[in-house]
């Protein structure tokens, strides 16, 4: 028998395994993941499967990462594109 709450532990695992993200980011995505099943769930679907398509648009923590490391490799880089570097 499908565990809700034992799915979302392992699938906070999963993101854990990644140093990139933080407690804080972990949250907002279980947030965004329990939105998702919600909705799913509404419109009649198990809880397993809503589960998984929930998961699979959140996206796999692999891709996360490589987003968020993007993004902050972006935030580091503040320099504007046009403008040459000083030195």
């Amino acid at each position: 028998m499908f565990e809700l709450e034992k799915a979302i532990r392992e699938w906070k695992g999963s993101l854990h395994k990644h140093e990139i993200f933080e407690v804080a980011l972990v949250a907002d995505l279980e947030l965004q993941l329990r939105d998702i099943f919600d909705a799913l769930k509404g419109k009649g679907l198990t809880e397993e499967e809503a589960f998984r398509r929930a998961a699979a648009q959140v996206g796999t923590p692999e891709a996360i990462a490589a987003e968020y490391r993007k993004n902050r490799a972006l935030a580091l880089d503040r320099r504007r594109p046009w403008r040459p570097g000083r030195f």
